[in-house]
């Protein structure tokens, strides 16, 4: 009975630890990909892209997504930490934090990434309209 317990524990924090590797892979990429991004085109045309790659089809939905996983994970590890060894809680504690803070900058990044883009195509549509003003009193001049 004993090693039936043991082992079905064992299965648990093989499941986490798997998981623990996967997330804290993925907010490292997207840390990567969030802190160093590309430099915002100067065309509308572009920006509109980017803003809709980002936005809607690729990152912000796969995140989204990937926060359930996550959440998951985060239920496994407090699973795990209620019947663990009491040398054990404070690291499994410790792991927690790290993979919720780690998901909470990436999440941040992202939404300030998509801030910083739609702001850009609004200067953008802002000058494109000043350029057409402009063009408008040169042609009526």
């Amino acid at each position: 009975m004993l090693y039936g317990a043991c082992q079905l524990w064992g299965n648990r924090t093989h499941l986490y630890r798997e998981a623990h590797q996967y997330y804290l892979s993925l907010t490292a990429s997207r840390d990567q990909s969030q802190t160093n991004p590309r430099v915002l085109p100067r065309s509308k045309h572009p920006i509109k892209q980017s803003i809709i790659t980002f936005s809607t089809c690729r990152f912000l939905s796969e995140l989204k997504s990937k926060e359930v996983d996550k959440d998951r994970t985060l239920d496994l590890a407090r699973e795990i930490l209620g019947k663990c060894h009491p040398d054990a809680v404070s690291v499994i504690k410790h792991w927690i934090t790290i993979i919720q803070s780690r998901w909470d900058e990436v999440a941040s990044w992202a939404l300030q990434r998509r801030d910083k883009l739609e702001e850009h195509l609004k200067q953008l549509k802002d000058l494109l309209a000043l350029l057409d003003e402009l063009m408008q009193w040169l042609i009526g001049k």
